[in-house]
C-alpha cells in the first residue's frame, strides 16, 4: 500500500498507534501532543497526526565554530525508524509525512515554544471549523497568521497554549470533539 492510497483505521487502534509513536518521540522533543482526527475522537482515521518541537541541538563547524542549531539527530533517527518518509524537510521543515508499516500515514507537525498554541488549534481542525471559526474571529480582532505565526500588524504575538487563541477572539475554549463547522453553523 502506498502512502496515496487512503486507509482508515478505528479510533481506537489509531489512538494505540500514536500514543506509541508519542512515546518513541518524547525523548526527543520538548513537547508533543496528538493532533488532527485523534484528538477530535472521529470514529474512523485516515492518518495520525502529531504537533511537537523537536529538541534542537548547537552544531559546529569545520573550524569548531557555532553554526545554526539543527534539529537533534536523535529526533530524526527515530522518526526513521518509524517509517519512511514520503513528503516534506525532515531536517528543518514544518511538517513532513512518513509512511508507517502497513501503509498508514503519519504527519508530524514542528512547533516552538511561541507558537505552539496556534499550531495546535490548527493542526486539530477541523479545516472547516478552523477557517470559518476561528480564522474568522482571528481576522476580526485584527490578526493574521503569517509563516506559522499569528501577526497583529507587523508583529508576531506569542501563542504558547491554545488556550490563548481562543481568549483573544472572546471565546471560550472549545473541545476538540465540537470542533466541527456542521455544529457551529447549525447555531447561526
Amino acid at each position: 500500500m502506498t502512502a496515496k492510497t487512503q486507509k482508515y483505521i478505528p479510533l481506537a487502534v489509531a489512538t494505540m498507534k500514536a500514543k506509541t509513536i508519542i512515546k518513541s518521540l518524547m525523548p526527543h522533543t520538548e513537547r508533543i501532543h496528538i493532533a488532527g482526527a485523534i484528538r477530535r475522537h472521529m470514529a474512523q482515521v485516515d492518518r495520525i497526526d502529531i504537533l511537537c518541537t523537536p529538541r534542537i541541538v548547537e552544531n559546529k563547524d569545520l573550524f569548531g565554530q557555532k553554526d545554526k542549531p539543527a534539529r537533534s539527530p536523535a529526533f530524526i533517527a527515530q522518526c526513521l525508524k518509524l517509517g519512511a518518509l514520503v513528503n516534506g524537510d525532515i531536517y528543518a521543515g514544518r511538517a513532513f509525512e512518513l509512511e508507517l508499516p502497513g501503509g498508514l500515514l503519519l504527519r508530524i507537525y514542528t512547533a516552538t515554544p511561541d507558537n505552539w498554541g496556534y499550531m495546535l488549534i490548527i493542526r486539530t481542525g477541523s479545516t472547516d471549523y478552523f477557517k470559518e471559526v476561528i480564522s474568522r474571529g482571528l481576522r476580526k480582532h485584527g490578526f493574521r497568521g503569517i509563516d506559522g505565526m499569528l501577526t497583529k500588524g507587523s508583529w508576531a504575538v506569542p501563542m504558547p497554549e491554545e488556550i490563548d487563541v481562543f481568549k483573544i477572539i472572546n471565546m471560550p475554549w472549545i473541545d476538540p470533539r465540537a470542533r466541527k463547522w456542521d455544529a457551529w453553523r447549525r447555531r447561526d
